[in-house]
């Protein structure tokens, strides 16, 4: 039983290895550029306003990542040893932090979608996704420590361990969006540019399980590896598990498809808004035709095509 809590804390925690590569993957540095498609919708949706890619279509694509504020992962070897051994004594330069909050993972799988430039001044997009978080807040170091690390000691004297946990709460979500953008180009005057966009989304939720503690007294005996919670104040919520099942049997993968292919049990509406300024001081080589005119570049550029 300790080695797998442990196994997934460490999973968990391990996060902040893992969220520069996420990040990397989110395509943050290709996302303002007029060759990205529905991708510049993450950002902002004015972005899709004078597209150079006329129609694009989304298949599939998946991005995720996790992080958090309990330490940094000193390797990858010692993570691998945590899962196996279930000691979390080398997983962490552990921060200074008494509390710790964790975000692992959040996830983002866009499903087939579309992009149309009707022309150089005005785009469309219809996309589709289904979005994922699992969030820890707030929750206390020593306890993580204590049930995964054996040479981390809060009372030298042996025996039992006090712990204390106050204000923590434990938050999953999984939901579907759906979404349709417009974005158009508002003033364009050769080296000022100026885009603005909406994107109207119609959310689905799928399934959610909210956990909020006011307060829990633990005693931790390391002898018997036993754990006594006591005075504890706890707020549970799912639609997905109920109290009994949460506790014995945990979510099966049957519960949430269920909830995917059945009615949905929250219904909403999102937006976002944004505008965007682009100041292009060579105007020249910057500018593009979509209408087959004059090809690629500005017909005062056509010799620079193929330079670097």
């Amino acid at each position: 039983m300790k080695r797998f809590i442990v196994a997934f804390l460490a999973l968990t925690g391990g996060g902040i290895f893992f969220s520069g590569i996420a990040e990397a993957q989110y395509n943050l540095g290709v996302a303002t550029s007029n060759w990205s498609g529905t991708n510049t919708l993450l950002l902002n949706p004015a972005n899709i306003a004078d597209s150079r890619v006329h129609f694009a279509i989304d298949v599939f694509s998946a991005n995720a990542g996790v992080d958090n504020n309990l330490g940094t992962l000193n390797s990858t070897a010692s993570f691998k040893d945590a899962i196996n051994s279930g000691n979390v004594n080398n997983l962490f330069t552990y921060s200074n932090n008494t509390s710790f909050s964790l975000l692992a993972p959040y996830f983002r799988a866009n499903l087939p979608g579309f992009m149309w430039s009707i022309n150089k001044n005005n785009s469309i997009a219809f996309t589709n996704c289904v979005r994922g978080m699992n969030q820890f807040n707030n929750f206390d170091q020593s306890l993580f420590r204590t049930v995964g690390d054996p040479n981390y000691v809060i009372n030298p004297q042996g025996g039992a361990t006090v712990l204390t946990s106050k204000d923590f709460n434990y938050t999953a979500h999984l939901w579907t969006e759906t979404g349709f953008s417009y974005g158009g180009v508002e003033q364009d005057r050769g080296r000022h540019e100026i885009k603005v966009g909406a994107t109207l989304c119609y959310l689905r939720g799928i399934g959610y399980i909210g956990l909020k503690g006011k307060n829990m007294d633990i005693l931790y005996q390391s002898g018997t590896d036993s754990v006594h919670v006591s005075n504890s104040d706890l707020q549970f919520a799912s639609n997905i598990l109920n109290t009994q099942n949460a506790i014995l049997n945990g979510a099966s993968s049957g519960d949430v498809l269920n909830q995917i292919f059945s009615n949905a049990t929250g219904r909403g509406l999102g937006g976002d808004i944004g505008v965007v300024y682009d100041y292009m001081p060579q105007y020249a080589r910057e500018h593009y035709d979509m209408d087959g005119q004059q090809g690629l570049v500005d017909a005062e550029t056509q010799g620079d095509v193929g330079r670097d």
